[in-house]
């Protein structure tokens, strides 16, 4: 698309995955050229570009929001983003020490900048065996030392944990938390 393009002061696109992209111009001015020259069109398949300035899902996806969400939820060790310090993709990844004794934080709200705070949903990679119900590691909902829950409630569809939060693993690093865009996800 770039060659099509031919921007002045050149751009760059990064794959987001899942046929989706990103343009990043040097330029304002080619940005609006290519913008208004569309529709556009990439071995027979119909090009559909979006523009965007403060979406907050592409504004937090920076190494600096990665360590204020690290830092919020313990002990923040390590985040991973790329060399650019700009994560284009559905999350990032942070690794972060929290209290195994208490339960698993399911989102986060957090203050980024001047914008109204954000609830970033949380994902964990590497999760051992915890409770559905209550929450805690080292035990499933069926063995709760805590007897919040009668075994019967166990599988409800309205338990207020679940599968949803063990994290599809990427790369595979110990302790990793993601978040993906405006909302954000965090795996451990």
């Amino acid at each position: 698309m770039l060659s099509k393009w031919c921007p002045s002061l050149g751009a760059q696109m990064k794959d987001l995955g899942n046929n989706l992209f990103i343009a990043i111009f040097n330029d304002a001015m080619d940005r609006e050229i290519v913008l208004l020259n569309g529709p556009w069109s990439f071995d027979k398949s119909l090009v559909i570009m979006k523009p965007f300035d403060d979406d907050l899902p592409m504004k937090g996806m920076n190494e600096g929001v990665a360590e204020r969400v690290g830092r919020a939820l313990g002990v923040l060790e390590e985040t991973e983003v790329p060399e650019d310090g700009i994560a284009w993709g559905e999350s990032l990844r942070v690794k972060v020490q929290f209290d195994i004794i208490k339960p698993l934080l399911r989102r986060k709200k957090l203050k980024l900048d001047k914008d109204d705070p954000i609830w970033v949903t949380l994902k964990y990679e590497k999760l051992p065996t915890y409770c559905y119900q209550c929450g805690i590691l080292g035990h499933s909902e069926w063995e709760c030392r805590k007897g919040v829950h009668k075994r019967q409630e166990c599988r409800r569809s309205d338990a207020a944990y679940g599968p949803w939060l063990r994290a599809t693993l990427g790369r595979q690093q110990p302790g990793a938390v993601t978040f993906n865009g405006g909302q954000s996800d965090y795996r451990r």
